[in-house]
């Protein structure tokens, strides 16, 4: 189980959502570990980049949350790790079902020009 630290600090933080399952934020310069809470329902598949030693944790029964290490600025971005998979699944998809039309017309006017 992760430690949450005693004294955290609060900030305010502008975030840009590109989609639901990609957002980025830059933290500010902190002096102390702060908790940046996401809030989607916890899935260990939400990842943060752009901090080292950040511990994902659930708060509130159902959030995301990260433990940010004091000192750590950078621009941050989180995202649903599975959704990747979904893409690159739905893509294969996509080519697959092209390919078969494909194979489907052409053999259909390959009968055509037979008869």
């Amino acid at each position: 189980m992760t430690e949450i630290p005693a004294q955290l600090q609060a900030v305010d933080l502008e975030t840009t959502q590109f989609n639901p399952t990609h957002v980025q934020t830059t933290l500010p310069d902190r002096s102390r570990p702060a908790i940046l809470t996401f809030n989607q329902q916890f899935d260990s598949w939400w990842q943060m980049r752009g901090v080292s030693n950040a511990a994902h944790i659930q708060a509130n029964w159902y959030q995301n949350a990260w433990i940010i290490p004091a000192g750590q600025t950078a621009p941050v971005s989180i995202t649903y790790g599975i959704q990747r998979w979904f893409i690159i699944a739905l893509v294969l998809s996509l080519v697959t079902i092209i390919t078969l039309i494909a194979w489907m017309i052409k053999k259909w006017h390959r009968s055509k020009k037979l008869s």
